[in-house]
């Protein structure tokens, strides 16, 4: 592992693609935390003495052949941030295309794409110093290639860009690019094969980050595998689970998974929600030696249609559909005669 101070700029300056792995959440900022960092870079930005400002991490590892004319790495922090960066920095390229403006302590807008935002003889996806993956790539792409927004957009994306361009609109370019210039951020590369990347996100993200049992135990399967297989395996198991749960997937897997791992551990007391991760841990590493990865995720993927059929209420057929209706109101009667019961006592 290989960490340092870096420049922001400089770590999104050269031949680069910095990959948000198909198993990341969306991007997930609002205008909140996008005024919250433009009031850094502003204040950094119009202070002479004031040498940087720091942002945070970024922490990545190679996607693939790191002597490829373009690499390619696969970003395990700093998403949010750099995505936002990203944004600020196209807002600011435009500002500067529309007044036609040309400033010797301010890079042209050519320069701040060619530097920032566009690898220029990268080609096809290869083209973006930073992929997202689903409506966040699209409607990031299309921003950067000036183009119209996807009809099947990235809200979060669309809106902070708006809202970016409308505070660069009314300030001074020098300011802006001065204070994006003095963001500086711990650069922490990663050595495929030698370091742990679940670990460390586990340690980056231990406190602040609003991380679901969900995330961390998709985090977990997926995260130390190379690209290829992360985006088989997403597609074909983990993405149906997430579907199959729809607007309510955050509420609800966590519970599912709860359930299942009482199916498969048979515990002797009642597992704890605040321990599910752990618990699902313990099942992967009892499995994992002799079952493939696959065979586990489809284990999960089988039992969420179950979950989904009978709690949730999406069975399709109509007879099971109506007996489950009946049997889940059986159960909330037993339920909360038991928490009478309980508070009598």
């Amino acid at each position: 592992m290989n960490a340092q101070d870096q420049p922001i700029t400089q770590v999104l300056n050269g031949a680069k693609q910095f990959i948000v792995p198909i198993f990341q959440r969306d991007y997930s900022w609002g205008t909140k935390q996008c005024k919250q960092l433009w009031d850094d870079i502003v204040r950094v930005g119009s202070d002479e003495n004031a040498k940087s400002h720091f942002l945070g991490s970024v922490v990545y590892v190679a996607a693939g052949n790191t002597n490829a004319a373009i690499t390619r790495w696969l970003l395990i922090d700093g998403q949010q941030r750099i995505t936002t960066i990203i944004l600020l920095l196209a807002a600011l390229r435009d500002r500067m295309l529309e007044l036609g403006l040309h400033d010797e302590d301010v890079p042209s807008a050519d320069e701040i794409e060619d530097y920032y935002l566009i690898n220029r003889h990268g080609q096809n996806d290869r083209r973006y110093k930073l992929h997202l993956r689903r409506a966040d790539h699209e409607t990031v792409s299309a921003l950067l290639d000036k183009r119209g927004i996807p009809t099947i957009a990235s809200d979060a994306v669309k809106e902070n860009y708006n809202f970016l361009r409308n505070l660069v609109s009314n300030s001074e370019i020098k300011t802006v690019y001065a204070g994006i210039a003095k963001l500086v951020v711990v650069d922490v590369c990663l050595t495929r094969g030698q370091d742990d990347p679940q670990m460390i996100f586990e340690s980056l993200n231990s406190t602040g980050l609003d991380l679901t049992q969900a995330d961390l135990i998709r985090n977990f399967v997926l995260m130390r595998l190379d690209e290829a297989l992360q985006t088989e395996l997403y597609q074909d198991y983990w993405q149906p689970i997430e579907m199959s749960f729809g607007r309510r997937y955050r509420t609800e897997f966590d519970k599912f998974v709860k359930d299942f791992l009482t199916l498969q551990l048979r515990p002797s007391s009642p597992l704890r929600s605040s321990e599910t991760y752990h618990d699902f841990q313990r099942y992967y590493s009892d499995n994992s030696q002799s079952r493939s990865i696959k065979a586990i995720l489809e284990d999960l993927r089988d039992f969420g249609g179950y979950y989904t059929a009978f709690s949730l209420g999406q069975e399709i057929h109509p007879k099971l559909k109506s007996a489950f209706a009946r049997l889940r109101s059986l159960i909330e009667v037993a339920a909360r005669s038991i928490w009478r019961a309980c508070c009598a006592g």
